[in-house]
């Protein structure tokens, strides 16, 4: 062990052991530092060793991600991935007629940066993708918050996208001109919400790139959005029309305003309709924005209105399968009118919640009032999925049957035990090399010293027994 005591003039031997340890303490300092710098990415080291943490439980259901992801023909199935991007959101659809659409784009600050574009890499990233010129058919930013469009920059420099529907939100960051200014609309009173942020305005330039975007492709998601720009659905070459079972709708319902003073209530609430299925996915929606849908809905089915489309809201027994719950369980959204609204009382036990939130969030999603709510309008607990537990929730649509699976972000791949992370890792690996410079030359000082006094006892003990036989000879 190192010693540290003795004065100025010590033996050579020991003022070189103090050095030594002085060094000695310093690398496992320096060392210890680095160590706790990398734990800012410590999930980002994780995935890339192919470890994986234990709060990632298995679904606990009776399919996989990737079962879910090979469940059916390629031509009759609609894939929705809720991916795990940490405390932000991001989904991608793959529709049976090959389109891609991608909905917000995760984060780019902290631990989960990067998350959404390695699990493009890895799970949705295809040959086809990358041999057209714009590789997404479609681009939702919901609305202009840095945790809903943090990686938009990279997925449209990688990939492009035929359309991008862009919040009506005008990029106003010192020195940058928002190039769809003409695009955006504003309300009765003249007002445009801005939004200054660097991200959004990085965002918006590449939106308005032509390379990466046609000029004819970028669409505003405003309250004065024409119909036609409401509707995704599939394209006519792909033969598949309205009536064929594998027609596919996804509606833009909301905003049914220009101007929001909420960023959040920009969120569009949109339903996408497949086989039989209905999946409501709402952005970070707040009370303004769930409260315009609700009365909307209702003033249009009982005025009328497009019955086909808004009719079915006043049928008694009209529900969803699948709501994706507005920000990230936040106490803000999921009012208890907006949930009676789009399910019944039989319907809820049977009706799935999706959770997009990071584990440990500093806000508290999901909120407690929320998942409360939740259980006393009768959802079953066990039907609550979030990517904080379940990593990334992936479902497929199949002959009219809804399939999900859970965990393909975390567990994918993984290599070693599961209770193995990247934290644990390095304070152990610490304590190994201090205990192997600091510890071990001293119990091995300690060794080699008793291995010295004993060679010099067995010395002196034959010493002892050759004077004492040469003693008896003289006799």
């Amino acid at each position: 062990m190192c010693v540290l005591e003795g004065d100025f003039f010590m033996p050579f031997r020991l003022i070189r052991r103090k050095i030594g340890c002085f060094f000695k303490i310093l690398f496992l300092g320096i060392l210890a530092i680095g160590l706790g710098i990398s734990f800012i990415w410590a999930p980002q080291i994780d995935h890339a060793l192919g470890l994986r943490g234990v709060d990632y439980g298995d679904f606990q259901g009776e399919y996989s991600a990737s079962d879910v992801i090979e469940i059916g023909d390629e031509n009759a199935r609609m894939i929705i991935h809720f991916v795990d991007v940490g405390q932000a959101d991001a989904q991608l659809i793959l529709t049976p007629s090959g389109q891609r659409i991608i909905i917000d784009a995760g984060t780019g600050i902290g631990p989960s940066a990067g998350w959404l574009m390695e699990y493009i890499y890895e799970h949705f990233d295809s040959e086809y993708m990358r041999s057209r010129p714009f590789g997404f058919d479609y681009a939702i930013l919901t609305h202009a918050h840095e945790d809903h469009m943090g990686e938009f920059p990279d997925v449209l420099e990688r990939y492009g996208s035929s359309v991008f529907y862009r919040p009506n939100v005008l990029a106003t960051r010192s020195g940058f001109i928002d190039p769809g200014v003409n695009m955006l609309r504003r309300d009765n009173l003249g007002r445009l919400a801005e939004q200054n942020t660097l991200i959004y305005s990085r965002v918006i330039e590449r939106v308005h790139n032509t390379s990466l975007v046609p000029q004819d492709g970028v669409r505003v998601v405003s309250g004065d959005m024409p119909m036609y720009q409401r509707r995704i659905t599939p394209k006519p070459e792909s033969g598949i029309y309205e009536g064929h079972p594998n027609f596919y709708e996804l509606f833009f319902y909301t905003p049914t305003r220009n101007f929001y003073s909420n960023h959040n209530d920009f969120s569009p609430i949109k339903i996408l309709y497949f086989q039989g299925r209905r999946i409501v996915l709402t952005g970070d929606a707040e009370r303004i924005g769930e409260q315009d849908f609700v009365d909307t809905m209702r003033q249009r089915a009982e005025a009328g209105i497009d019955s086909a489309r808004y009719g079915k809201f006043l049928d008694s027994n009209f529900t969803v399968d699948v709501i994706a719950l507005g920000h990230h369980g936040s106490r803000t959204s999921s009012h208890d009118f907006f949930l009676e609204f789009l399910t019944t009382d039989e319907s809820r036990p049977h009706v799935l919640t999706v959770i997009s939130t990071g584990q440990n969030n500093r806000h508290g999603h999901p909120h407690s009032q929320v998942l409360n709510r939740l259980d006393e309008m009768g959802f079953n607990e066990d039907n609550i999925l979030r990517t904080d537990v379940h990593g990334t929730i992936v479902m497929t649509i199949y002959e009219g049957e809804l399939f999900v699976g859970g965990t393909v972000h975390r567990t994918e791949g993984a290599s070693i035990s599961a209770a193995l992370t990247w934290i644990p890792l390095s304070i152990t690996l610490w304590f190994i090399i201090a205990f192997t410079i600091l510890i071990l030359p001293g119990i091995m000082r300690r060794k080699r010293r008793r291995e010295r006094r004993n060679n010099r006892r067995n010395i002196n003990n034959r010493s002892r027994n050759n004077s004492n036989r040469n003693s008896n000879w003289r006799r």
